[in-house]
């Protein structure tokens, strides 16, 4: 099921900022490991990481109370 978020404008809000701190964390807990531990992981999995953390989070945001995890779910979509 995809969510249509056009014209609506708090959900697009609420999901763009969610985007946004998604990516900032993803990139800040990538250099930490690249750093702290030495590990570094290949890109496709940090944008899949990305689109799983940004969806938790507008899922759990009021913009979205009526929509569950699943029917959120970026992956693929980005």
């Amino acid at each position: 099921m995809d969510i249509n978020i056009d014209g609506d404008i708090p959900k697009s809000r609420a999901l763009w900022r969610c985007i946004k701190v998604a990516v900032m964390w993803m990139i800040w807990i990538e250099r930490n490991n690249r750093f702290f531990e030495g590990n570094e992981e290949e890109k496709e999995w940090l944008w899949e990481r990305i689109r799983f953390v940004a969806s938790l989070w507008a899922s759990n945001s009021k913009s979205f109370t009526h929509c569950g995890w699943n029917t959120l779910n970026l992956s693929g979509r980005l």
